[in-house]
């Protein structure tokens, strides 16, 4: 559902990926095109007009809710079951690296603490 409360998504089992105005219900059908396979899991962004969904043919694509595009396509290894939109932000590998060896850094100091 959107943010508004106004749109409902929801996909099937051959790949339909539809929005439906439910102060319109049977006039307002919109679809999305771009899945080929059935859909698992759909996911609105809470603040920008993006769609997510997932589904057995192992994509993740990002649909513009205004103008019904993907804007990204993702092929990931796994059978997708849910999809979610977070606040956290991404991490880069380089932060994650960083985080890495400052924790090492930690458990090197407290044994040799421990040890005198």
């Amino acid at each position: 559902m959107t943010s508004r409360g106004d749109n409902v998504f929801f996909g099937n089992g051959k790949g339909d990926l539809t929005r439906v105005d439910i102060r319109a219900l049977a006039r307002d059908v919109v679809k999305y095109k771009g899945a080929a396979g059935g859909l698992r899991g759909v996911a609105v962004h809470q603040t920008e007009p993006y769609l997510a969904s997932v589904g057995l043919d192992r994509h993740l694509r990002v649909h513009d809710i205004n103008t019904r595009e993907m804007v990204h396509k993702f092929y990931l290894k796994h059978k997708l079951n849910c999809v979610v939109f977070t606040s956290e932000r991404v991490r880069e590998k380089e932060e994650e690296e960083e985080d890495v060896w400052e924790i090492l850094e930690g458990v090197k100091r407290r044994k040799i603490e421990d040890n005198e």
